[in-house]
């Protein structure tokens, strides 16, 4: 899979456009939607091992956002995923609501399969073109990234793990709209 051009040479494109579209929500309806003010830890889920994207996400959430960071591999066993071998399904995903309850604490899921919302076929073909990098509110407080069977650069993995946290504390748009 190769990802489009317009997410390598100008990765902002898709900030903007979404910070555009929540301030039109918050405009129309008066909401900020956001998980938490009061997050003070993350728990990173690595689905797979890979050492060098745990370490890269690990520290652009310290760095980025002074976050205490949990490494838990034992979340995997309650993490169901898809029959599919080439896509993670998210609405599978069950019994981590109870790590996120006082909504001082956010999960991401990291991956190497790419991210696919709902099971349909004409979805299975649209993101296998226009993949999508990350996924906030799968349920209140859990996120995921994929990182293209390890494809993904350092510097849009971090931007993608800093814009998913972004989500979490209600800075939409993030990292663009600091």
């Amino acid at each position: 899979m190769i990802l489009p051009r317009i997410l390598v040479e100008d990765f902002n494109l898709y900030n903007i456009s979404e910070f555009l579209l929540h301030q039109l929500i918050y405009i129309v309806s008066g909401v900020k939607l956001k998980y938490s003010d009061e997050l003070e830890k993350i728990i990173l889920v690595p689905l797979e091992d890979n050492e060098q994207y745990i370490e890269w996400a690990k520290s652009a959430i310290e760095n980025e956002f002074s976050l205490k960071v949990e490494i838990n591999k034992n979340l995997r066993n309650k993490i169901k995923l898809s029959n599919s071998s080439f896509f993670i399904l998210t609405k599978i995903l069950k019994d981590l609501d109870s790590y996120t309850e006082d909504k001082k604490t956010g999960i991401i899921l990291i991956t190497k399969k790419p991210i696919l919302v709902r099971d349909q076929f004409l979805l299975r073909i649209v993101h296998s073109i226009f993949p999508i990098l990350g996924i906030a509110y799968l349920i209140p407080g859990v996120c995921a990234v994929t990182t293209f069977q390890d494809r993904i650069p350092k510097n849009i993995f971090n931007h993608t793990v800093s814009h998913e946290i972004g989500h979490l504390i209600g800075k939409h748009g993030y990292p663009i709209s600091k």
